[in-house]
């Protein structure tokens, strides 16, 4: 065989192999749809949260009509959210309809506004005009629960108010619970019985102690298989009735304030601990983010249990830190660590359950990180949220949220600002006319 067949022969082979190999590339490619997210703040990778909800949806057919003119600002970003939810849930389907030539199917719907998407799942449906992981996670998550749970906030001791803006008001925390499917009401113990369909009591921030009645009611709900949320803040004057009665659970209540030195590298008071550490528990398991609770007391687990509660420490603070009794020192600013303060890391929240029982307990030793001030703050939202999805039973949601698409700054100094001004403006136009004049002379010169 002469040396121009046997290298004809190759280049057929070689060509052969690369299109076998080029073929089960697009095989591949085509069978398995394979992403991969290289932003910075994983834009396009859903949240835990959304992967559970979409987890307890099962195989039942979900469709979403987005209604949409075809030039409408946020069409874009909606497919995006859509595409992404239509990846991992293979169930879901998703459609575009334009209402200005598809008037029929925005009024069977009840559309009425451009850029309102309808969710169906079954007989059920939802609609949400939010561009947000989160609106569409909850819209899902509406779908799949059978039935709201109701939460009850006590009222009647200067307990945080639940429809207040104002920084002390819980208006955050109950708006957010009510888009996650919970019913809220208040609650005045001295007047009206606990309701029968509540799932969970919450006590927050109480400045004046239950009355004996009051007691009674909480200790029955209690003992029945009731959830309880109490979140007591630190005070002079010790609540007996409340605290006696968390006693009995083996939870203790610090008569201090915890101070946390660490919170000044944050640019926080040093009466804001932070929390970085947390114990093993279905609320905490994914904590990465660090927490804030604004003026706190201990709370801690009993080592005389009562037989048949298991009780666990939550949130601890830095080793830094001290748990302050002397309330003069607090209040007059200058604190300093004394013989016989408990230092860090320190519990500030527990949680208990009784077995072959409903019950379960949380209690924080803190109500200020629920409030419309720092709610938002860091992984406040997730503890919050995370602590009454635990104890209402709806386990599917102790997770970490979707977070924000959080913008990233160019932070220029003047020298780049002009350098980048400088560079369009001038370096480029006369590049390009020094290259054409360069070439011209050549021309020139060598034609």
């Amino acid at each position: 065989m002469n040396r121009s067949v046997f290298s004809r022969l190759n280049f057929w082979l070689l060509g052969l192999l690369l299109f076998c190999f080029v073929s089960l590339i697009y095989i591949a490619v085509g069978k398995y749809d394979l992403r991969w997210d290289f932003t910075k703040d994983r834009v396009y990778t859903l949240s835990p949260k959304t992967v559970e909800v979409l987890k307890s949806l099962g195989k039942e057919p979900v469709t979403v009509r987005a209604f949409f003119k075809n030039d409408q600002p946020g069409k874009e970003e909606i497919r995006e959210f859509l595409t992404v939810y239509a990846h991992d849930c293979p169930a879901l389907k998703y459609e575009f309809v334009d209402p200005d030539r598809n008037p029929g199917e925005a009024k069977r719907y009840g559309v009425d506004e451009y850029g309102t998407v309808i969710v169906e799942r079954g007989k059920k449906r939802e609609r949400f005009k939010e561009i947000s992981e989160e609106a569409f996670t909850n819209a899902l998550l509406k779908l799949g629960q059978s039935k709201s749970r109701t939460v009850c906030f006590t009222e009647g001791h200067g307990e945080k108010l639940i429809t207040s803006d104002k920084e002390k008001g819980y208006k955050n925390f109950t708006t957010r619970l009510e888009s996650e499917n919970y019913t809220i009401k208040h609650l005045l113990l001295s007047r009206d019985p606990i309701p029968a369909e509540t799932d969970l009591l919450v006590i927050a921030g109480p400045v004046t102690d239950f009355l004996p009645e009051e007691m009674d009611a909480v200790k029955q709900y209690a003992d029945n298989g009731g959830k309880l949320l109490v979140l007591l803040d630190p005070l002079e004057v010790r609540f007996d009735h409340l605290e006696d009665w968390l006693n009995t659970y083996g939870v203790s209540l610090g008569a201090s304030v915890v101070v946390d030195k660490l919170s000044r590298v944050f640019g926080a008071d040093y009466l804001i601990p932070i929390v970085t550490q947390y114990g093993r528990h279905p609320i905490t398991e994914k904590f990465t983010a660090a927490s804030f609770l604004p003026i706190a007391r201990t709370v801690t687990g009993d080592r005389d249990i009562p037989k048949g509660f298991h009780i666990t420490e939550l949130a601890f603070t830095s080793p830094g830190s001290w748990a302050e009794k002397d309330w003069k020192q607090v209040n007059e600013g200058k604190v300093s660590l004394d013989e016989g303060e408990a230092q860090g890391p320190l519990s500030l929240a527990v949680a208990i359950e009784k077995e072959q029982s409903p019950f379960r307990l949380v209690v924080f030793g803190d109500s200020d990180f629920a409030d419309n001030a720092h709610f938002y703050l860091s992984g406040n939202t997730d503890l919050a949220l995370n602590t009454v999805a635990w104890l209402s039973g709806d386990e599917k949601l102790v997770t970490i949220r979707p977070k924000e698409r959080a913008s990233t700054p160019l932070m220029l100094t003047d020298r780049q600002q002009k350098l980048i001004f400088a560079i369009p403006i001038f370096a480029l136009p006369i590049l390009s006319i020094g290259s054409g004049l360069g070439v011209f002379l050549f021309r020139k010169k060598y034609a």
